[in-house]
């Protein structure tokens, strides 16, 4: 049975778990977003290592990592500017999402067809 992108990715991150960020840094960007103003620019450089891990992930598709990249540095940006302590979860998961949806679509558009 073919596993799905899902279960790959379920994997991927268990065997990646030392190169996530902790769960002190999910607690400390909470306490910055409880804040009127938070740093944005603080969530932006605690996750920018998600970046590069989900780029190894995406590398099966064989597109290019600058392009990667700078989808993956966009999103973390929207998910800086979108995330909300009151409404709860990680914000590290949070910027997973983001990072990896925003990377799926680089890949579809490089690729010239459907989303993966």
């Amino acid at each position: 049975m073919e596993k799905t992108l899902d279960q790959l990715f379920t994997e991927f991150k268990e065997s990646n778990r030392h190169r996530m960020p902790s769960q002190d840094v999910d607690d400390y960007i909470k306490v910055l977003y409880a804040k009127e103003e938070p740093d944005r620019e603080e969530f932006i450089s605690s996750f920018t290592c998600l970046i590069a891990l989900l780029e190894e992930f995406y590398a099966m598709y064989n597109a290019p990592q600058e392009l990667l990249f700078e989808y993956g540095h966009d999103a973390l940006k929207s998910a800086a500017r979108r995330y909300e302590v009151k409404r709860g979860g990680e914000p590290s998961i949070y910027a997973i999402w983001w990072i990896s949806q925003s990377m799926r679509q680089a890949i579809s558009e490089w690729r010239g067809d459907g989303p993966i």
